[in-house]
């Protein structure tokens, strides 16, 4: 078997990478099972993306079992509010009215949907 030299290990690298495979600069792999961890450290990981889905190989040396407590992913933070709705000025419904020829109930109403006055002159004038 020839040696790798630096030119081979680029051109192998080129390769890799044109197959969808990349090599991963990881430190640590944690595999929990129920109660128990299974540690590798230093691991090599090659990531390969076919048709859509990553898949990883991991080589290296295992730690022996953990009896830890696998810890509950921390609680989500909550979702933020929905953004207020923006106050309708009367210039802006007058604005409506005057550019689509439509009356003022119907602008404002436009307005309130869409929350946007282009758009709403957009949704009347068609």
């Amino acid at each position: 078997m020839m040696p790798m030299n630096s030119r081979n290990m680029r051109q192998m690298q080129k390769m890799m990478k044109g197959m969808g495979m990349q090599d991963l600069d990881v430190k640590r792999v944690i595999f929990e099972f129920g109660d128990k961890k299974q540690v590798i450290i230093n691991p090599k990981v090659v990531k390969m993306s076919m048709q859509g889905v990553d898949t990883f190989q991991v080589v290296g040396q295992a730690q022996p079992f953990k009896d830890e407590p696998v810890q509950a992913p921390a609680p989500a933070a909550p979702e933020p509010a929905a953004p207020a709705k923006p106050a309708l000025s009367e210039e802006d419904v007058k604005l409506i009215a005057q550019q689509t020829g439509s009356s003022l109930a119907d602008a404002k109403a436009a307005l309130e949907e869409t929350g946007d006055l282009a758009a709403a002159i957009l949704k009347l004038s068609s």
